[in-house]
């Protein structure tokens, strides 16, 4: 695993993995999803054609972080880039440093996404506590170490939505235990 999780995390994961959604495998020429949590620190989880969550980590750095991870971390250019929608509250000239940077980070998803002329769907932050209730995948421990599970969070939300992985009652009860 690309990075270091919580042991009720590592639980989250292995049910994932016993249900048969999360597979160790590299993921084949597309059809493959990247979802990702912009901002200073970027959570990002990939997920292969058919729904299985492939690799996650975290990107430090901003956008020259992200930048790279796009060029050179990225073996393969997915199907889409999903990311989480960032709201602007009030005057733009008012952003906090971190704000800007996120925004920046969106451009560059969107940017790469273009270039490459895959789709770019935004997914609202709302989403994430009903994405907890079916992956069971909370943060643990400090912020700076949350950004992944959001993009995991997202990532599973967007593949159920979109009807690219439908949950069963099996899932419920799986994790019901």
């Amino acid at each position: 695993m690309p990075f270091p999780v919580s042991p009720i995390q590592q639980k989250a994961i292995n049910n994932l993995r016993n249900l048969g959604v999360y597979q160790e495998r590299p993921v084949g020429k597309r059809g493959a999803y990247l979802v990702v949590d912009p901002g200073v620190t970027s959570g990002w989880a990939l997920f292969s054609g058919n729904g299985y969550l492939v690799d996650w980590g975290q990107i430090s750095g901003g956008v020259s972080g992200m930048a790279l991870f796009l060029q050179e971390d990225l073996k393969e250019v997915p199907d889409a880039i999903i990311y989480e929608v960032y709201q602007i509250r009030g005057l733009a000239q008012n952003l906090p440093p971190a704000a800007k940077v996120t925004l920046a980070v969106i451009a560059l998803l969107k940017k790469f996404g273009k270039g490459h002329e895959i789709p770019t769907p935004g997914m609202q932050a709302s989403n994430k506590p009903v994405a907890e209730r079916w992956t069971r995948l909370t943060p643990q421990g400090p912020h700076s170490q949350s950004h992944w599970v959001d993009a995991v969070n997202h990532g599973w939300y967007f593949l159920v939505t979109k009807r690219i992985v439908i949950p069963t009652i099996v899932w419920a009860k799986e994790f019901a235990s």
